[in-house]
């Protein structure tokens, strides 16, 4: 699942009744129970065909990044999630042809003087295309046209040249490595685009699980998954819960990165009993292979540390504010955290979405929840009300009702809801089949109790989140 929706207003329908949602055999409110937080989980066949890494793992690079996740938002991608994955290449290093495949060859958009390749291949009647950007030269009999063959070298890494932390700079090559089903569309940039990961051979999965070991980027306190999600998000800012299991560091540490900022992150450390002992601002330094440095700075100084975060998994280990940085992890603490992360309203935290990777294949299992905080409403109110609506593929918008019907009029879901929290499961467990393949996007909205909604604006409504559901059918 992809966390976010588009920008722009959606115009609500005034009248009539749809019984397409039933026709598709989802489950219904009547099904909502109080339960913990949204989780995607992943259970469908393997895909048909499968790919090599385009990297040999002797020509991987540990100076910058190692690999760069698919989704996560950085740079022109704050909004719709990167499309691909960076591999990050020893300078003069080959990339190769993860598939064979015809070739063409274009001048890449970003570095006039390097070329974009993209190798065009069919399977199961489908067609599909890897790209790969950032090529400075093409090996001896690689042309535009040319046919390509699994394993074949391709051309030469392209090298840039970084200012790291410090004003230190380091000259690294990289390659932008991407996968496009073309049955498939997120309706944004590179709409095409799909993780690669599940398409790996096994092969191709240990060493990319070796290289992904290794990594370290800005945004994994927020982003720490090879697979992120896609879509635009409606807010370019994500909150990230870690829950403390093991040591006796913070009970709970919630890390909020705001994408549109340059990647600026806030924190805000929690007691046994929920509450917000310290808040305050991230300084991170990724340190590739060894141990990433943070400085947690509030109104009361700054706490120094070091951080892993990968997956589910943390290990931090900070000290007192104005005290030395650990050395190692010796006493550091442990912590959790689910699927990729939340996704709130754009001008308060009043809803949220959490989210998983999308697509969603045949057969993939597809949960979905809401956490409500109306005491974060723009402006203060002593009862608020739920609106649930979803945009299908042919831009039809179903509203759901307090009996658990969608219908095309514009009603609440829940009236009268007193201030306080809650968390909502609103597609509780469904499986995900061929027939409904499209893009859907769900919206979230809280108003004051009596208050009309008359469309869905990111721009004129502040307590609105929204999440993409994109199914393939195959």
């Amino acid at each position: 699942m992809a966390n976010g929706g588009p920008r722009g207003a959606v115009l609500l329908p005034r009248s009539g009744r749809c019984k397409d949602f039933d026709e598709m055999n989802l489950p219904s409110a009547a099904s909502l129970t109080a339960s913990g937080a949204l989780i995607a989980a992943f259970s469908g066949a393997a895909p048909a065909f499968e790919l090599d890494l385009p990297i040999r793992i002797a020509d991987v690079g540990y100076q910058v990044y190692g690999v760069a996740p698919f989704g996560y938002h950085v740079a022109e991608h704050s909004y719709d999630g990167h499309p691909g994955l960076d591999f990050e290449y020893v300078p003069g290093a080959k990339v190769y042809a993860s598939i064979g495949g015809s070739l063409q060859v274009f001048k890449d958009s970003h570095s006039p003087d390097k070329l974009t390749l993209q190798l065009n291949f069919t399977d199961g009647g489908k067609n599909y295309r890897l790209v790969y950007t950032n090529v400075s030269q093409l090996e001896a009999g690689v042309a535009d046209g040319a046919t390509v063959v699994r394993g074949q070298a391709l051309g030469t890494a392209g090298s840039q040249t970084l200012t790291q932390s410090g004003g230190v700079p380091v000259t690294y090559a990289m390659t932008h490595f991407q996968l496009d089903d073309f049955s498939f569309n997120y309706g944004l940039t590179n709409a095409t685009a799909v993780s690669p990961v599940r398409f790996f051979s096994a092969a191709a999965q240990a060493d990319l699980a070796s290289i992904w070991s290794m990594s370290a980027y800005r945004q994994m306190l927020c982003e720490p998954h090879l697979t992120g999600h896609r879509g635009l998000l409606a807010n370019p800012a994500i909150t990230r819960t870690w829950s403390r299991t093991g040591g006796d560091l913070a009970n709970r540490i919630d890390f909020r990165c705001d994408f549109a900022s340059g990647g600026a992150t806030d924190y805000a450390l929690y007691d046994a009993d929920g509450g917000v002992t310290e808040t305050g601002t991230v300084a991170i330094t990724p340190v590739v292979g060894g141990n990433t440095t943070l400085d947690l700075t509030s109104a009361g100084g700054t706490r120094k540390g070091i951080v892993f975060a990968k997956d589910t998994a943390m290990r931090i280990a900070y000290s007192a504010p104005g005290g030395v940085r650990p050395a190692d992890f010796a006493g550091a603490s442990e912590y959790a955290s689910g699927g990729p992360a939340t996704n709130c309203s754009g001008l308060s935290d009043a809803v949220c979405f959490s989210g998983n990777a999308s697509p969603y294949r045949p057969g993939d299992a597809l949960e979905a929840a809401l956490m409500l905080d109306w005491s974060k409403l723009t402006r203060s109110v002593s009862t608020a009300d739920l609106w649930l609506a979803l945009q299908y593929p042919s831009g039809a918008l179903l509203f759901l009702d307090g009996a658990g019907n969608w219908g095309e009029t514009a009603v609440p879901h829940r009236t009268g809801l007193p201030e306080g929290t809650a968390t909502v499961p609103v597609i509780p467990s469904f499986s995900v089949s061929a027939d409904i393949a499209g893009t859907y996007t769900l919206y979230a909205v809280i108003m004051e109790t009596g208050s009309v909604l008359e469309q869905l604006d990111t721009a004129r409504v502040s307590n609105i989140a929204a999440a993409v559901y994109s199914i393939l059918g195959m």
